[in-house]
């Protein structure tokens, strides 16, 4: 004979948290927001892209390592590096819409808006980076730069 469940279980099932205090509910949801907020934050999403970019971890870009990154995005070879293949690359915690936004910018590095990103910007970015001009990007170069905003630049 087929029972019905309590009210109580009943409960339980359609409301895992129902029986946790309401306060212990909005710090959870607190934490999370902060959390959210912090993981996006300009400083951060900078230096996940540095870790992402420093290819041999020896803490600091090189031209190379750049360009090499650039090379891998760009899945047809033709040195036209277009949004979708952009999107498709690994950009470490960044949101679609920042995606486009940065594919948009760094098109028009070099001066020129062509829909797609040149080695010529690539390489007008990774100078725009470098404010010391030794020939290598740190992990303070970019965060300084995005946090300066070149993003919204």
């Amino acid at each position: 004979m087929f029972k019905e469940p309590s009210q109580q279980h009943a409960k339980s099932i359609n409301n895992p948290f129902a029986d946790l205090p309401a306060e212990y509910i909005m710090l959870v949801i607190v934490f999370l927001g902060l959390l959210a907020v912090a993981l996006s934050s300009p400083d951060n999403y900078a230096a996940r892209m540095f870790e992402y970019l420093d290819d041999n971890k020896d803490g600091v870009v090189g031209f190379s390592e750049w360009f090499t990154n650039y090379r891998n995005d760009d899945l047809n070879g033709d040195q036209h590096l277009t949004l979708e293949e952009f999107a498709a690359g690994t950009h470490p915690g960044s949101p679609p819409l920042e995606v486009e936004k940065a594919f948009k910018i760094f098109d028009k590095m070099d001066g020129q808006e062509k829909g797609f990103i040149s080695p010529s910007s690539a390489e007008a970015l990774f100078k725009r980076l470098d404010s010391n001009n030794d020939g290598k990007l740190t992990r303070e170069e970019i965060e300084q730069e995005f946090s300066a905003g070149i993003i919204n630049s």
